[in-house]
């Protein structure tokens, strides 16, 4: 078929010889598929904050955390200090460093006007962090592994709670939820999660998790511990996670490999019996199907028909159901 949009292929393809793993292509290919989305792009990730000269050496590397109550807070290296949390009120005499700590940068979120952020003060080792614009209530939020750093990843917004994935070197990564205060900061089920590509979607989170008895799986979460469950054993007595979770058109859809068909293309309502696998793109084995993103009310993914690592674009139409490929590919060296 011809696609509709002429101009995609060319926005997408670039250095593909370079590319050396499947999540690479997933977020290569993303991050041009969001682009020509027009998904507002951070104007301050990587580059130089034209209101003060913060560093009169090099960049000084700017990371936008949020704006609350009209001041923007971000993370930035004066050359003396590396990063450090700082605040503007827009003016380059208020621009200022505004708390001695040195971030994790990727997990920032603003929460019932409250910042929440990952950051190590050199004595609490990195954990998660919580202010509302004061220095003196920039404080740490809880200390979850007491000797040792904490990665906190996916931070997410759910029914006016924080939720998260959490764990240390030595310990692994549980889902965990957060009303704001250290107290009801808990561990919301006590099971293996994946450190990203979970997705919140009709308000239901889904995730990937290992119960140390089906190995990792699809589960599903309203935000109470009861209701955190395995939706469908998919693979039964070894992993069938794949990779990225993504909603559209009231289904999710994802990356699975049963033990039979290998890797393919998946979707689910929600419900165990309508977790399904949608099309057994390569018949001998492993297709590597990942989805993208959804664009112009159309679900694209990537897909090998014959497990050669030559990858074709497809599309999913929702008013169609239908699965068509685009006469273009690419292949991974």
């Amino acid at each position: 078929m011809t696609p509709s949009e002429p101009t995609l292929w060319v926005d997408i393809v670039y250095s593909w010889s370079l590319v050396w793993n499947q999540w690479t292509i997933w977020n290569s290919v993303t991050t041009n598929l969001r682009n020509l989305n027009k998904v507002p792009v951070d104007p301050l990730t990587w580059t130089e904050y034209t209101y003060s000269r913060l560093n009169t050496t090099w960049d000084s590397l700017p990371y936008f955390v949020g704006i609350l109550n009209d001041k923007l807070y971000f993370w930035a290296d004066d050359w003396m200090n590396w990063h450090e949390l700082w605040s503007s009120d827009w003016t380059e005499i208020g621009t200022i460093k505004f708390k001695t700590i040195t971030p994790q940068w990727w997990e920032n979120i603003i929460l019932n006007n409250k910042l929440y952020f990952t950051a190590d003060d050199w004595v609490n080792w990195l954990e998660l962090w919580t202010s509302d614009g004061t220095e003196i209530w920039t404080s740490l939020l809880t200390n979850i592994s007491l000797v040792w750093d904490t990665e906190i990843e996916d931070l997410k917004i759910y029914n006016n709670n924080l939720l998260f994935t959490a764990g240390n070197f030595t310990d692994w990564f549980n889902l965990w939820i957060s009303d704001g205060t250290e107290l009801w900061t808990i561990i919301l089920k006590n099971i293996g999660t994946s450190w990203d590509w979970n997705v919140i979607y009709n308000n239901k989170y889904y995730f990937w998790g290992n119960d140390w008895i089906n190995w990792d799986e699809l589960w599903i979460s309203d935000g109470t511990e009861i209701w955190t469950v395995l939706l469908k054993d998919i693979n039964i007595g070894w992993d069938s996670s794949v990779g990225a979770l993504m909603g559209y058109n009231n289904k999710i859809f994802f990356g699975a490999d049963d033990g039979i068909n290998g890797s393919e293309l998946w979707m689910s309502d929600g419900t165990s019996d309508w977790t399904t696998m949608i099309n057994d793109i390569n018949l001998s084995w492993s297709s590597y199907a990942w989805p993208l993103n959804v664009y112009n009310n159309k679900l694209y993914f990537i897909a090998s028909e014959n497990g050669d690592f030559i990858f074709k674009l497809y599309l999913i139409d929702g008013s169609t159901d239908g699965v068509e490929s685009f006469d273009i590919s690419f292949e991974v060296m």
